[in-house]
């Protein structure tokens, strides 16, 4: 069997680039306000410490390949939504995602040759966080780098993705910027056990030491090998079963995607902050994610959307750039 691969990479996943982020928020210097952790999209490569970043624009589809660089546009800001929370299962999560996994009806799996691309379209939104020291916005509170959380969303944007089945770099088209990733192949996140509980064992012992706790960075895991990846339909099964053995993981029987579609979904909360993964109720395909405050916060209300994602189309293509048909 493969070794699980490590949290992902950073530019595969909004949370991913929050973990890489701790430094900048480590500590808030607003008086009275807990340090919390905001997941952002952001498309960067991983570094030890977090700079200030031009994110390279214009890259030609049909190559993959970098042109020139140039300032990215001018950042929009929408007004975060607040929803009422949702209820939640705490007891019996287990044999509760258990029994909705022996329903569901499995769609078939899809074939891809080794030379062939996954291509992944998104619905994306995350609580915005402005760099560069400026003054902070009478809605947002500095942190100790400088930087500015907002409250407030990015604009809701569509994103890209092209991951090679084997061997090949994939590229991404996040709005109107474009980057390469590093090799990484969709294969590989296909390459987990089958049996939840041997699953998670293996999760925790691969990522001992990272992230905030291990809790947090086995339910981080599971989140980001479903994001831009396309699994055999048995692996979401898995993948959800997993996550609802993570002690502190809740169930809920109704969650909404960025997309607006309604699905179960496994919930870690966090400092003030809910994560939801939401699967398709009859599938387990995954959908996507939706992050919300679960208390009041200087970031916003209970209640507040801080993320959202939606994936709305995965198929096979055969060249990186290619969109399907």
């Amino acid at each position: 069997m493969t070794d699980l691969l490590p949290p992902g990479d950073p530019e595969l996943s909004p949370d991913r680039a929050r973990v890489l982020k701790e430094a900048f928020l480590q500590e808030i210097t607003r008086p009275g306000a807990a340090r919390r952790r905001i997941p952002v999209l952001l498309p960067v490569a991983a570094a030890a410490t977090v700079v200030l970043v031009t994110l390279v624009a214009g890259v030609a589809l049909h190559q993959g390949s970098p042109a020139t660089p140039a300032p990215g546009p001018a950042p929009v800001r929408v007004a975060a939504p607040v929803i009422a929370l949702p209820p939640v299962h705490t007891d019996r999560v287990t044999s509760r995602a258990d029994k909705i996994a022996t329903g569901v009806t499995l769609p078939p799996s899809p074939t891809i040759r080794a030379d062939q691309f996954v291509y992944v379209r998104s619905k994306v939104g995350f609580q915005q966080v402005v760099f560069g020291g400026g003054p902070a916005p009478s809605d947002g509170f500095t942190s100790a780098s400088e930087g500015v959380v907002t409250q407030a969303l990015e604009t809701i944007r569509i994103r890209e993705m092209w991951l090679p089945q084997k061997g090949d770099r994939g590229f991404v088209q996040d709005g109107k910027e474009s980057f390469e990733l590093d090799p990484i192949s969709n294969s590989e996140h296909s390459a987990i056990p089958a049996d939840p509980d041997q699953l998670l064992r293996k999760i925790y012992a691969e990522t001992k030491g990272q992230g905030p706790g291990p809790d947090y960075t086995a339910f981080d895991w599971i989140g980001e090998n479903m994001y831009e990846t396309m699994l055999p339909p048995q692996v979401y099964v898995t993948l959800f079963r997993a996550a609802a053995r993570i002690p502190g993981v809740v169930l809920i029987d109704d969650a909404v995607d960025g997309a607006g579609r309604h699905g179960v979904a496994v919930a870690y909360e966090d400092q003030g902050e809910r994560r939801e993964w939401i699967f398709d109720r009859r599938t387990l395909v995954y959908l996507g994610q939706r992050n919300y405050l679960v208390e009041d916060t200087p970031m916003g209300k209970a209640g507040t959307i801080t993320g959202i994602t939606a994936v709305l189309q995965r198929a096979v293509v055969d060249r990186q750039g290619q969109r399907p048909r």
